[in-house]
């Protein structure tokens, strides 16, 4: 009987470490199950943020591509319509053009800076300077008045057309990003200017920088009569 007993307490110390592994070996079995789970769902979770990732981009571009396409179609149809108030102004003026113009069409920001530019060129900071210490002496201006910053201000805000003789280039503000009728209008007048400058030469008749030889007066005809017939047209 004790030897029995001897052999069953043996057993059972047997049968407690086997219990004891065979639980050890499923507390790692379930930890490493639950490790490789976690790692399948991060990989899953990377993988799933990458596919919207992508879905992301391959939106961007297709709203790229469409903002592109939007654009050529507006380009077209920009030059559709200036074709068209080209026609039609060469039709009411009687004047066609003898070569052709470069036109731009622009952002109020762009045209600013083309009318300083321009500025900048034919009316100097040493002229700026003299006409001030006359108007001051008048007292027309007060003596604090910057007339320069006033007028490129000025200048900057409101020119919505602008024909360049030099360039043999005119310039349009386009403030919807579309040619609509004040862009038409304005379109037609600065072509009314390149229609004259070819026909009549508007730096002969004193526009630009061939003024030596004319007064004030003279010239504020000379410029009366060609903005009237601009505006006329238009």
């Amino acid at each position: 009987n004790k030897n029995r007993d001897v052999r069953m307490r043996r057993q059972e110390k047997v049968l407690g470490c086997l219990l004891l592994v065979l639980l050890l070996i499923s507390l790692v079995g379930n930890a490493a199950l639950f490790l490789w789970a976690r790692r399948e769902a991060d990989l899953a979770a990377a993988r799933q943020a990458e596919i919207e990732s992508l879905r992301q981009e391959v939106e961007e571009l297709r709203q790229e591509i469409k903002a592109l396409r939007s654009q050529a179609e507006n380009r077209t149809l920009f030059q559709e319509t200036m074709d068209l108030v080209v026609d039609r102004t060469e039709t009411l003026r009687k004047l066609e053009a003898q070569i052709s113009v470069t036109r731009r069409l622009v952002s109020p920001e762009e045209m600013s800076r083309v009318v300083l530019q321009k500025m900048e060129e034919e009316y100097t900071l040493e002229d700026v300077r003299r006409d001030e210490i006359v108007l001051v002496a008048l007292e027309l201006i007060p003596p604090d008045m910057d007339i320069y910053q006033m007028m490129t201000g000025l200048l900057g805000e409101q020119v919505a057309g602008l024909y360049d003789p030099d360039e043999e280039t005119f310039y349009v503000v386009s403030y919807r990003g579309n040619m609509g009728a004040l862009e038409k209008i304005t379109f037609a007048h600065e072509y009314t200017h390149a229609l004259q400058d070819q026909h009549f030469d508007l730096e002969a008749l004193g526009i630009g920088d061939n003024q030596a030889n004319l007064n004030d007066d003279q010239l504020l005809a000379v410029h009366a009569l060609v903005e009237g017939d601009a505006t006329l047209s238009m």
